[in-house]
């Protein structure tokens, strides 16, 4: 695999969908998060019956269930130190979405914000230039060798610490004013579970944002990889049936964020377009967002073929601008009261 890849991105970013949860009609010139926010707490006073978290729990279950069917097994043990350094290099689509969250998020100096999932930290430094000298970024990922990279940032307000989305006991409860996933929350297998403890260490008021790829539009490197190792010699290997990656639809991350107990939910899409020199380039991009599992599982001789054969699908998407796709990003705000 090649250390540095020849890359460029056209980004796009369009809000082509807002929806608020609850739905009421707002009084006075608010912004859409701010009144969902204000109208939040009497309806979680409201809400409080046992049938409702018994309707919720089941939702969750079921939709655990059907996700899981649909989801390959995800090793974080394919993760390298090359694909780490490439990781910092060529994620500028996730960064620029990234920015858009934060944006969306409206963070203020002074603030204490988590990044859970900080991957290199790229998006975790910009925000510790929001929050000043008085505030306070911490980071957390799961990939030690992405960690350590991450850790070469040397700003006096950010921190970055090897972690789990679905553990924070290392955290106070109520001690983030902000906490965001970046492309992150399709990776865990207890999405429900990681949004709980998120809402544990938000303060009241404290905002979670959250963006990443949609189960509405699967992304098209989805779609190629699961028509390429839907042939015969892949069959042996259970990682190829399943989607790379867990992305809920705007129905299922909406009901996520209300079963945690956070409300005002303003969900969101937007667009990119990723372009990139060559189909290799394309490959080493998903080997790095995927941190190796987008076809690592195979042995080599067929992750060899396997590469030969999405590359020759990559190509099908070459434009006279390079290999282009589009990416379909789902996103949140949801608010802690």
């Amino acid at each position: 695999m090649q250390s540095s890849i020849a890359y460029r991105y056209l980004y796009i970013l369009t809000s082509s969908t807002l929806s608020v949860l609850p739905t009421k009609p707002s009084k006075g010139p608010r912004s859409a998060i701010g009144n969902a926010s204000r109208r939040c707490f009497q309806n979680k006073v409201n809400n409080k019956s046992s049938f409702l978290t018994l309707k919720l729990s089941k939702q969750s279950n079921n939709r655990t269930q059907r996700l899981i069917g649909n989801m390959a097994m995800i090793s974080l043990g394919l993760d390298t130190k090359e694909l780490a350094h490439q990781y910092e290099a060529v994620s500028e689509a996730q960064y620029q979405a990234g920015l858009s969250l934060l944006k969306k998020l409206e963070i203020t100096a002074g603030q204490r914000v988590l990044d859970v999932g900080a991957g290199t930290g790229r998006l975790a430094s910009y925000a510790a230039s929001l929050v000043g000298q008085d505030g306070r970024v911490i980071g957390i990922d799961p990939l030690e060798d992405r960690i350590n990279v991450a850790r070469s940032k040397n700003q006096p307000n950010l921190s970055f610490d090897v972690g789990d989305a679905q553990d924070l006991s290392q955290f106070d409860s109520a001690s983030f004013d902000v906490a965001y996933l970046n492309c992150v929350l399709h990776w865990l297998p207890d999405q429900l579970g990681a949004l709980n403890q998120i809402a544990r260490v938000l303060k009241p008021g404290g905002r979670l944002g959250i963006l990443g790829g949609s189960g509405d539009r699967p992304p098209v490197f989805e779609t190629i990889k699961k028509h390429v190792l839907s042939h015969e010699r892949y069959r042996d290997y259970p990682e190829s049936t399943g989607n790379v990656a867990n992305f809920p639809t705007q129905h299922e991350l909406e009901s996520l964020l209300q079963a945690a107990g956070l409300c005002g939910t303003a969900s969101f899409t937007e667009r990119s377009i990723i372009t990139m020199q060559d189909a290799e380039s394309m490959l080493g991009w998903l080997d790095a967002s995927t941190f190796g599992n987008y076809v690592g599982h195979l042995p080599k001789n067929l992750c060899d073929t396997a590469r030969n054969e999405l590359g020759k699908e990559f190509e099908q998407l070459r434009t006279d601008r390079g290999v282009e796709m589009e990416m379909v990003w789902l996103g949140a705000v949801a608010i802690q009261v």
